[in-house]
């Protein structure tokens, strides 16, 4: 959940992976120092975030966060 902290993080759209709700994906560093790409919605009026995957991020995400680490 820290990665949404980051102030830095990318924050974009994700239209391909639903029909039903508006999805995101952010990337960003964690507390513990880790690039992360988050996929995630926001529910009931945006007080709860779902998280669907969080993973480390690969050497593409790295280039596009800015190469920061």
């Amino acid at each position: 959940m820290t990665v949404f902290d980051d102030d830095d993080a990318l924050y974009k759209t994700d239209p391909d992976h639903s029909d039903d709700e508006e999805r995101f994906v952010i990337i960003g560093y964690s507390k513990q120092e880790q690039l992360l790409v988050v996929c995630h919605c926001y529910r009931d009026d945006d007080m709860v975030i779902r998280i669907f995957s969080a993973r480390k991020a690969n050497n593409q995400e790295y280039k596009e966060y800015g190469g920061k680490r």
